[in-house]
């Protein structure tokens, strides 16, 4: 009985098997470089406890021997300083997950390897820029870089590479200019751009944006009329014009989103009226 109880229990820590040194280096860089002592948790961190075990940290387990890492999620965790060009080495990673920290800083090019990602949220920190490399990111379903305090421009050419991208939060930022680096990310089921300074006229190429359920271009400066083509739009259930420069009437063919259950077009210059049902 006593070997059987040893068995179990070995079997139970090989059950989350050793990763990679290069993994564990960029664990060890990442800790240090995002002042890693001062976290709000970060239990196992910095200590000689098998890093799959560690706080934020999720691991496939590949063999009894062998695990990799596939998920970092560290939100509201008091993270400061810069991300570490060795997040390169988490090749694995489906999932980033570092949202409402003060991270800046430019994102390292190096997360360009990181081609298994699925969901990146790296929104509501303080990163002034991101790579090209992460055109890469070609499965990605989800990114988020809203809230940041990146330097003024236009969108990052990178996105209109993301093809397979059903989220998409830009929102709060200083972008402006063209949306043009987006156009063929028709898979979108949610797109946030609120709180920028994109102008002109909502741009035609939303109508192929049949999946979209939640449109937010609120606080912007749009200043042409809301166009027809958002009667296209047939699955949308939120939809937030506010706070732009449109004028003219709301177009008729909004009796078409038979599943709009919320909608703003405050503070704009048009008129009409928004169909009961």
């Amino acid at each position: 009985m006593q070997a059987y109880f040893i068995l179990i229990s070995l079997l139970v820590m090989l059950a989350n098997g050793s990763i990679s040194p290069a993994e564990r280096i960029a664990l060890t860089d990442f800790y240090n470089s995002l002042n890693g002592p001062n976290w709000a948790l970060s239990k196992g961190w910095d200590t000689d406890i098998e890093p799959c075990d560690w706080f934020g940290i999720t691991c496939d387990v590949i063999s009894p021997t062998v695990s990799q890492v596939s998920s970092i999620v560290l939100t509201t965790n008091g993270l400061v300083g810069f991300i570490p060009d060795s997040i390169g080495n988490f090749i694995y990673l489906t999932k980033l997950d570092l949202n409402s920290n003060s991270i800046n800083g430019s994102v390292p090019a190096s997360i360009g390897n990181l081609t298994s990602l699925l969901h990146v949220d790296l929104s509501r920190n303080r990163i002034s820029s991101f790579p090209d490399s992460m055109g890469n990111l070609t499965n990605l379903k989800y990114l988020d870089i809203t809230s940041n305090n990146l330097i003024s421009g236009t969108i990052p050419s990178f996105l209109g590479k993301l093809t397979d991208l059903e989220y998409l939060g830009l929102g709060n930022n200083r972008f402006y200019g063209s949306l043009e680096p987006i156009e063929n990310l028709i898979k979108l089921k949610q797109l946030n751009l609120a709180s920028n300074f994109f102008g002109e006229g909502i741009p035609n190429f939303l109508r192929k944006f049949v999946s979209l359920s939640h449109l937010d271009l609120s606080h912007n400066q749009f200043n042409e009329s809301i166009p027809s083509l958002i009667g296209d739009l047939s699955n949308l259930q939120n939809l937030n014009l506010g706070f732009n420069n449109l004028v003219g009437t709301i177009p008729s063919s909004i009796e078409n989103l038979v599943q709009l259950t919320i909608i703003n077009f405050k503070s704009n210059d048009i008129g009409g009226t928004i169909p009961s049902s």
